[in-house]
């Protein structure tokens, strides 16, 4: 299985700098529904493996940027907001799971 860990790709939006942005925290109602469906999934992973797999299965992926965990809807293609706006920084995940895989 392929893991979705990736640097961001095209579909990034670019700051000035040339590094792809940091989503903002998204609406209060959005951040419920992913806090209700998404969080369980990342407090819940036993491995970086199936962190991904069940990402994908709610049609997510996750990206690393600039030290944060981006969760990117893979339908809309877009980013939707750090793993830190759920509860669970990157450096929370490592801690539990051991360094991220490196890029695809």
């Amino acid at each position: 299985m392929n893991a979705v860990y990736s640097q961001p790709k095209a579909h990034a939006a670019v700051g000035p700098s040339g590094v792809g942005t940091i989503p903002n925290c998204p609406e209060t109602e959005t951040l419920v529904l992913l806090q209700g469906f998404i969080a369980p999934i990342l407090r819940g992973a036993s491995s970086w493996t199936a962190l991904t797999e069940q990402l994908a299965k709610k049609g997510y992926a996750l990206v690393l940027r600039d030290g944060q965990g981006i969760l990117l809807s893979k339908d809309a293609d877009k980013d939707v907001c750090t793993c830190a706006h759920l509860g669970m920084a990157l450096s929370d995940l490592t801690k539990r799971l051991g360094p991220p895989p490196q890029s695809v």
